[in-house]
């Protein structure tokens, strides 16, 4: 199930404008409504995670993924998100990619 048409077609101008793509979307095609965050999260998963694949999940992250991960058949590696302090100024945490090649195949 796609969707309603309506919805889908309304969606599809509004992403038109926002993006401001070369050739305008098609709805059918390229949108997908669902029912909230955890089914597009799981219907995404599922579809781009193969048997064997490892999906790098950053840290702190949603009880959900590596479940999800899990089912499609992979193997979740982590990567923790850590604050950057300076000068006793706490900023945007970024990723720690030290160990990012060692978890990573």
């Amino acid at each position: 199930m796609q969707g309603h048409p309506r919805l889908i077609n309304a969606l599809s101008k509004v992403y038109d404008r926002l993006l401001h793509r070369p050739k305008p979307l098609e709805g059918n095609k390229e949108i997908l409504v669902t029912d909230g965050a955890y089914e597009a999260l799981f219907t995404a998963i599922m579809g781009l995670v193969d048997p064997g694949d490892e999906v790098v999940i950053v840290e702190p992250y949603f009880d959900c993924y590596e479940p999800m991960v899990k089912l499609a058949g992979g193997t979740a590696k982590y990567i923790a998100l850590k604050p950057v302090i300076r000068h006793s100024l706490v900023t945007l945490p970024k990723p720690n990619l030290t160990h990012f090649p060692h978890i990573v195949n």
